[in-house]
């Protein structure tokens, strides 16, 4: 994931740097008595002060804002890479897997390491940020989006839109995806499908003999 909108905030930062320290040296002006600010002859200079004071504070909530953003963003890649590892591993399976000479006892050793990249996929789906907000729950934050029942099934509480934060007047960045988009959108526009459900899928395949009628991975 490219975080290409970070130097253009930086040197928004640095402009911003430059001007509170002429903010500051005004204001070390007026305390010192060298430079005497009167309502009625400096108002406009009066108004510019109070001005610029709150753009330094606005502009500091956008560069924590944004430092927050590429910190969550950056831990969100890795278990981006978490998934497309434990993907590798599946595809890996499914290539060794599908191979008539497969003995029962292997269809079960398969499952198992099926059932449990499953599991790994669930447990990313559910991290959290240093707040307890999850990074697949969207705008809604809940620390556990994803919960499973007694059978297994996989179902997401979290909200259809992501989560993002202001990081200047008339723009924002993406904080956090929605796990709707990530885990239960796979394949095609007209045919979205649940990750969690054709894992479940593969591994109920490996109930059968290759090929068999009943099902296939």
């Amino acid at each position: 994931m490219s975080i290409t909108n970070a130097g253009f905030y930086q040197k928004n930062i640095d402009l911003f740097s430059r001007l509170n320290k002429d903010i500051g040296d005004i204001q070390l002006e007026v305390s010192t008595g060298k430079n005497s600010l009167s309502l009625k002859k400096d108002l406009h200079a009066i108004s510019n002060l109070n001005a610029s004071e709150e753009h330094k504070l606005e502009l500091t909530q956008f560069k924590n804002n944004a430092e927050r953003v590429i910190s969550d963003l950056e831990k969100i890649n890795l278990s981006f890479d978490q998934l497309q590892n434990a993907s590798t591993r599946l595809k890996e399976l499914y290539v060794q897997s599908s191979n008539g000479l497969r003995t029962p006892a292997d269809r079960i050793i398969f499952k198992n390491q099926v059932t449990a990249i499953k599991e790994e996929i669930f447990v990313i789906s559910n991290s959290v940020d240093a707040f307890g907000n999850g990074y697949f729950s969207g705008i809604s934050g809940v620390a556990e989006p994803f919960r499973v029942d007694n059978f297994g099934s996989i179902s997401y509480s979290g909200a259809a839109s992501a989560k993002s934060l202001q990081i200047s007047r008339d723009g924002d960045l993406r904080q956090n995806f929605s796990g709707n988009e990530v885990f239960l959108s796979a394949g095609q526009v007209n045919a979205k499908f649940s990750v969690f459900d054709a894992i479940d899928a593969f591994a109920e395949s490996l109930d059968y003999e290759y090929p068999a009628g009943q099902s296939s991975n």
